[in-house]
């Protein structure tokens, strides 16, 4: 019966491991993208693309996961999340520090940094 339940004791323990060095570093990176008077805005941007995505994440392990409450049916479905979260790696590796234009004065932006300005630009 606990044959997998050690899938499911690394997972919750990347997570938090992962959670708690991330969002530090995040926060911090979204408030110096953008000037000190958007600050307000960018935090709540980031509080709720971060919500968005736990969301996500937990329904779709909850579909994976189904009506069986095994911890094998766990495990599969924390499966599913290392691959997930393999994917996003990537993608932020591909994405992190990317040079996509630049302001008034030259000085280029980052890929994060241009969400951050559009979004300011559209109103939030």
């Amino acid at each position: 019966r606990s044959e997998r339940l050690w899938v499911i004791v690394a997972g919750l323990l990347l997570s938090g491991l992962a959670a708690g060095s991330a969002s530090p570093s995040y926060a911090t990176s979204v408030a110096s993208a953008v000037d000190p008077a958007d600050l307000g805005v960018a935090n709540g941007m980031n509080s709720t693309l971060m919500n968005i995505g736990m969301l996500s994440g937990i329904q779709t392990l909850f579909v994976v996961l189904g009506d069986d409450r095994s911890p094998g049916a766990f495990a599969d479905a924390y499966w599913v999340g290392a691959a997930a979260a393999a994917v996003s790696i990537i993608g932020a590796l591909i994405v992190r520090g990317r040079v996509v234009g630049g302001d008034a004065a030259g000085a280029p932006h980052t890929f994060t940094e241009s969400l951050l300005e559009d979004s300011l630009r559209r109103g939030g």
